[in-house]
């Protein structure tokens, strides 16, 4: 047995112990766990769960290569700042001392995470979450090219105002 697979992870608690399998496509997520207690060993659980995945990919038209998301996401219903990869935080000084503020987070083509953080101490509330949403964009459309930015930030408008 390799030791990774794409799309399968190890679960091991007090309460159970098996194999976890998710893909990605289109925004929703296909999960299932394969307990080793209903396959009755850690291996035989292990080859369901592959076999699964193969089965899930087939069926969803992913080779496997890409890991990542092959766009970003700009909208969410579980966001609080109303852009996904923007979020009010606070690091901590050498001090141990807390600065607030709004982080943009992000991820390269090759799936590699980067941030950058605007304090509010600095620029103020507004000017720190305006600067932290304009840098993702930038980021994002480094990365992803500005067509495609400028498509889901169409369509993330029209989203929220069906949500309304």
């Amino acid at each position: 047995m390799e030791k990774t697979h794409k799309g399968i992870s190890r679960i091991e608690t007090e309460r159970s112990q098996g194999w976890f399998v998710r893909a990605y496509k289109d925004n929703k997520i296909y999960s299932k766990f394969f307990s080793d207690r209903k396959y009755k060993t850690q291996t035989a659980g292990f080859k369901e769960a592959l076999a699964h995945r193969n089965k899930i990919w087939k069926e969803l038209g992913i080779d496997g290569k890409r890991v990542h998301h092959s766009k970003p996401f700009l909208h969410n219903k579980s966001n609080k700042t109303g852009m996904v990869g923007v979020c009010r935080t606070f690091k901590r000084t050498v001090g141990a001392a807390k600065r607030e503020c709004y982080s943009a987070t992000w991820n390269a083509k090759r799936g590699e995470p980067h941030v950058m953080s605007f304090y509010i101490d600095e620029h103020g509330e507004k000017k720190a979450f305006k600067l932290a949403c304009e840098y993702r964009l930038k980021m994002l459309e480094e990365t992803y090219g500005k067509e495609v930015v400028q498509k889901l930030l169409l369509r993330g408008k029209a989203t929220s105002r069906k949500s309304k």
